[in-house]
């Protein structure tokens, strides 16, 4: 699969020139590799609307973490002005 999409890289002229390069090389027919680059490139368009999809939920659970740490946060900064105020209130007394 490598040594066909070098090929379309180094400028071949068409596919088919570039299928002919590699079954030079390889030694194996050209309707062969033919298939394997369908197979390769169905892979990859399943792989980017996976992807797509990845994102997304990938989007949801961190902005759900963001709200989740923005809360904790805030607990956080309350607790410690409650402490820091008892705190000060010992030390008067």
């Amino acid at each position: 699969m490598r040594l066909y999409f070098e090929e379309l890289a180094d400028g071949a002229s068409s596919k088919a020139a570039a299928l002919r390069a590699v079954e030079a090389v390889i030694g194996i027919k050209t309707s062969t590799i033919r298939n394997w680059v369908r197979a390769e490139e169905k892979k990859v368009d399943v792989a980017v609307e996976q992807s797509d999809a990845e994102k997304d939920a990938e989007l949801a659970a961190l902005r759900k973490e963001n709200t989740r740490l923005k809360e904790a946060n805030e607990i956080l900064k309350l607790a410690s002005a409650f402490f820091a105020q008892a705190e000060l209130d010992r030390k008067l007394k």
